[in-house]
């Protein structure tokens, strides 16, 4: 995965007054823990937007504001220089085909922490199709941390319509700082998908689809695939992507599917995808 080195952190003011332009889209990260304490942050990306620190899209850097103690979400950013550090709640990134890495650090004592997020505006961007959620450091993805269970996380940003989701997290390794430990994920916007394992063909046990010609309003679906699956796709014949499951459905409505061949893919918590054919009577 060919990422910037130098990750880049993200901070939003909570004025809302951020100028959006027609091809740049905002994301909105809302964190809650399992004590119900509940942190907000905020990303995306930019054309015209600074490859550092953007005082025209980026909130200010909060390195010297006391942590809250509930919980605490923090952007941060690296600049070649220690002077050119900072933290804050938003950065909006430029653009960049090789890839953008945004540090998340979470603060907090009660796990497991969820989080949920949406889009406002709309990207078809190659250059971001495939950003994910993960606990992998950026460049280091052969080391396939998955203590935190994301796995690569689908971001879905690559169809045309405004990315929204949500993941659960456990810890990972901590940072000790300055009294807190800081558990550290990162949000990667890619053109390439950071799993470079190919699609599998599930094998029975791991994937069943029943009644397979489908001839029904509903799919069964069956397999140990199902309690590890982050998500779910189905796509056409000719690869045209037709619906986003963020959560694995044990029926899948058919509705008006036209009769034809089907491809369903079940991405696992680790990132890896897994393929099943589906014929539609």
């Amino acid at each position: 995965m060919k990422l910037l080195q130098k990750s880049i952190s993200i901070f939003l003011c909570l004025c809302i007054g951020l100028p959006v332009h027609a091809q740049d889209f905002v994301m909105t990260f809302v964190f809650t823990n399992a004590n119900g304490n509940k942190d907000t942050v905020y990303t995306g990306a930019a054309e015209d937007a600074s490859v550092l620190y953007d005082a025209q899209y980026d909130g200010p850097d909060i390195s010297d504001t006391p942590i809250n103690s509930g919980l605490d979400v923090r952007l941060r950013g690296y600049g070649f220089v220690p002077e050119l550090d900072y933290v804050s709640k938003r950065n909006i990134v430029h653009y960049d085909a090789g890839g953008v890495a945004i540090s998340v650090d979470i603060i907090s004592d009660d796990w497991p922490i969820e989080v949920s997020w949406s889009t406002v505006g709309v990207t078809s961007d190659p250059r971001i199709a495939n950003s994910v959620f993960t606990e992998n450091t950026p460049g280091l993805s052969e080391s396939n941390d998955t203590t935190a269970g994301l796995g690569y996380t689908p971001l879905n940003l690559g169809f045309g319509k405004p990315g929204a989701g949500n993941a659960t997290f456990r810890r990972t390794s901590g940072i000790p700082t300055m009294g807190d430990t800081i558990y550290r994920y990162w949000i990667d916007f890619v053109q390439d998908n950071p799993n470079s394992i190919s699609p599998e063909v599930a094998a029975p046990d791991q994937l069943t689809l029943y009644p397979n010609p489908a001839t029904g309003s509903f799919l069964q679906l069956e397999g140990t695939l199902l309690g590890s699956g982050r998500a779910l796709d189905l796509f056409d014949a000719q690869g045209r992507h037709l619906r986003h499951y963020a959560r694995i459905p044990q029926q899948l409505p058919l509705g008006e599917l036209p009769p034809g061949w089907y491809v369903l893919r079940l991405q696992d918590r680790n990132g890896r995808y897994w393929t099943k054919q589906l014929l539609r009577q």
